[in-house]
């Protein structure tokens, strides 16, 4: 039994092997339709001449923001009204995300847009915001110490020109 089953399966590689060697290509393999061949243009095709690219922003990049200190202030000027609107929470859903909107990036407005602000652990800010800068100057973290615990805000900018936005505030794990 064990060598007919051997032996069927040598059968099957070499068949395998055979059809390889005798240069079937796959449209010609028995049970599989022909390959189309691409169709070629009749006539040949000429590029438009004019501006193409009218819609693309052909201004050169600024320069990429840098840390500094008033890059810092506005920062932690940013992230300090965001917690504050973020921790107001005994006002309705809309008026709570009104209050933080313009200190959020879309996305986060997005994110919150579906919190109750009800569930926020009431707290108020117990010291001054933190800082700490990033190896990039697009991006910033913020700890927002507060009596329920800590929050770390992530703040983000597109360039130096262009305000701190939040994207993303997140209450840290207590070490206690």
């Amino acid at each position: 039994m064990r060598r007919r089953i051997i032996a069927a399966g040598l059968a099957a590689i070499t068949l395998g092997v055979s059809v390889c060697v005798s240069g079937c290509s796959p449209a010609e393999v028995p049970g599989r339709a022909p390959a189309i061949a691409a169709a070629s243009p009749s006539a040949p095709t000429q590029l438009v001449r004019g501006p193409q690219d009218d819609h693309v922003d052909t201004q050169p990049p600024g320069p990429s923001p840098t840390h500094d200190e008033a890059s810092d202030a506005e920062a932690l000027a940013v992230a300090s009204a965001a917690i504050e609107a973020y921790l107001g929470r005994e006002i309705s859903p809309r008026v709570w995300l009104e209050a933080l909107e313009p200190h959020l990036t879309a996305s986060a407005m997005a994110a919150l847009s579906s919190v109750d602000p009800t569930t926020i652990p009431g707290a108020s800010l117990t010291a001054a915001t933190h800082l700490e800068r990033h190896t990039s100057g697009y991006l910033a973290h913020v700890t927002a110490p507060t009596e329920s615990g800590s929050y770390r805000l992530l703040l983000v900018r597109d360039g130096s020109s262009r305000p701190w936005l939040v994207a993303e505030i997140t209450p840290q794990e207590s070490s206690s």
